[in-house]
């Protein structure tokens, strides 16, 4: 027979999981009871829309992504959902937020190559400003080792090379990835300077996301919070420009024209 704490547990459980998906109630019954109380917790908050933005930009994999604000980074992986949570005070910087990604990635390394398909030699910047825990290796190690071997040392601030010191990474095997080139920022980073939304000379959205992300990298810390906000205006407006129009496209098929 049920105790009433039981009962009291499942009706909490019910009450808080009634207006979440089908797929995301069921992914949460793959966890055990602690974990399970946690994200639900979690996901009784609403994510800011720059995390939202980022998630979307970085999403790769077959599994959905779940994201919850928290106290600090965290990821369960079920057999059918990942849910992630980012520290809430840096949820409304989109650089930090791009550490989503690399969470996610962790230590797989054909992960962390999908990543940095999207974010190229910025990710190393990435994990220091999402302050990722120093406990992931593989990752610090393939990012830190492979930006020193292409571009070495100059571009690396003071307080990013004593973030990455946190990790022996010369004990990491070094595993080649491609980070690809250095992303043309100097624009963008002129242009949060002035405190606009970095835009093309056209007028149009950015067209690196990369590039306005390495400049909000080298803002001063004073102008930060102002920074970030314009940064990831101007890197919402190149996401929903890219979605728009991938669905204006028409496709004809036995003389349909299909959206």
């Amino acid at each position: 027979m049920e105790s009433w704490h039981e009962i009291a547990w499942q009706k909490w459980q019910d009450d808080m999981t009634s207006g979440l998906p089908e797929n995301v109630r069921h992914a949460l019954e793959e966890m055990d009871g602690s974990s399970r109380a946690k994200w639900i917790a979690r996901l009784r908050h609403n994510i800011t829309p720059c995390a939202k933005i980022m998630a979307q930009y970085l999403k790769t994999g077959d599994k959905p992504w779940v994201i919850a604000p928290g106290l600090q980074w965290d990821i369960v992986e079920t057999a059918h959902m990942v849910f992630i949570a980012y520290p809430e005070y840096l949820g409304e910087d989109p650089l930090a937020m791009a550490a989503i990604g690399l969470l996610w990635a962790s230590s797989d390394v054909t992960r962390i190559e999908a990543i940095v398909k999207k974010l190229g030699p910025t990710a190393l910047y990435a994990c220091y400003e999402g302050q990722l825990p120093s406990s992931l290796h593989t990752l610090f190690g393939v990012l830190w080792q492979n930006y020193i071997q292409n571009f070495g040392l100059d571009e690396i601030r003071s307080e990013v090379r004593q973030f990455f010191s946190q990790v022996t990474v010369t004990e990491t095997p070094f595993v080649t990835i491609s980070l690809g080139s250095m992303p043309a920022y100097a624009m963008y980073l002129e242009e949060l300077t002035y405190g606009v939304v970095p835009h093309e000379t056209s007028g149009e959205s950015p067209k690196d996301v990369p590039a306005v992300l390495t400049a909000l990298h080298y803002v001063p810390a004073a102008e930060r919070p102002g920074a970030a906000l314009l940064a990831f205006k101007a890197i919402e407006g190149r996401i929903l420009t890219d979605q728009w129009q991938r669905a204006a496209l028409m496709e004809k098929r036995d003389g349909v024209d299909r959206w």
